[in-house]
């Protein structure tokens, strides 16, 4: 507890001075310039008592006057904590800490009357079903996967053959093989090779490509297509014969992490005098490098039979 006394003003106006009686502050502050007078409301020596009057009720006029440029010049800063230990003589009066005041509450707007925008997934394209589904012809056991006139070399476990369930998935095509993996429950990568007849429709490799891709990625095969991202469409050759590649990332919306796949249809005009041609289809999970580059062996490794 300090002693009596004039102090700086602790509420921050220069060149006063308030009175501390040993438990709390007085209202009225002096100059700090003139003779330090005793207590306040008692007279300095030599002077009435009615003369101190006038000048207290100046110092509450500046008070007051100062009070009202305060409030509205700068913001409200809230109450001062004054402490029972004020400053000493030789001190400097900080700044008191404003602290995180709450934001201001924002004015409610009127909600909109708009719909909420929609995204629809593009119409699906329907898949061809050819008519000779499930014919297998004959080929050399030599180790590669064969389907129509295209081969390519199998990939290690996890991938294995699936020809069964890869026969009912390229209905559109028969003479049909490949590989599979299991990446999630109901979803899996595969690489598959089959022919197509012309009697359904395919007749030139690049139209050929572009509607098979687009068939799968839209129809039955990803069951909550949301969207697909081309990624090329161009001629390409195998074995010296010509051919025609897409490729398209497909995406889709109802598998818990699973974005979508990243598809590649390769059709070739291998020169079959029945004038069938020949698919590759590879698919890889969207961001898993393992399944893609596997893909892309199987597609380096293409052969022509």
């Amino acid at each position: 507890m300090s002693q009596p006394g004039w102090y700086p003003d602790p509420g921050g106006t220069p060149g006063r001075l308030r009175w501390f009686d040993g438990s709390q502050w007085s209202t009225e502050t002096i100059s700090a310039t003139g003779p330090a007078p005793g207590a306040p409301g008692a007279p300095s020596p030599g002077e009435q008592p009615r003369r101190l009057w006038p000048l207290v009720l100046l110092a509450v006029v500046v008070l007051v006057a100062v009070a009202v440029i305060i409030g509205f010049v700068l913001p409200d800063r809230g109450p001062r904590d004054i402490t029972d230990n004020p400053p000493t003589a030789n001190q400097t009066i900080s700044a008191w800490d404003d602290g995180s005041s709450p934001p201001p509450t924002p004015t409610p707007t009127e909600p909109s009357t708009a719909p909420p925008p929609t995204s629809e997934p593009p119409p699906a394209v329907d898949c061809p079903r050819s008519q000779r589904a499930g014919e297998r012809a004959e080929h050399p056991d030599d180790g590669r996967i064969h389907g129509g006139q295209l081969s390519f070399e199998p990939a290690p476990a996890p991938w294995e053959a699936r020809p069964g369930i890869l026969t009912q998935v390229m209905f559109f095509g028969h003479d049909v093989d490949g590989q599979a993996m299991d990446v999630v429950a109901l979803w899996f990568s595969q690489m598959t090779v089959g022919a197509l007849d012309p009697a359904d429709g395919f007749t030139d490799p690049h139209e050929s490509a572009e509607a098979i891709l687009s068939c799968i990625a839209s129809s039955s095969f990803f069951s909550g297509f949301s969207g697909r991202v081309d990624l090329h469409s161009k001629a390409v050759t195998v074995s010296g014969h010509p051919g025609w590649s897409v490729r398209a990332e497909v995406h889709v919306a109802n598998y818990e992490g699973i974005d979508g796949s990243v598809l590649e249809v390769i059709v070739v005009d291998g020169g079959n005098s029945n004038g069938e041609l020949s698919f590759f289809v590879g698919e890889s999970t969207i961001g898993d490098p393992d399944q893609e580059r596997t893909v892309q062996a199987a597609i380096d490794s293409l052969q022509v039979t």
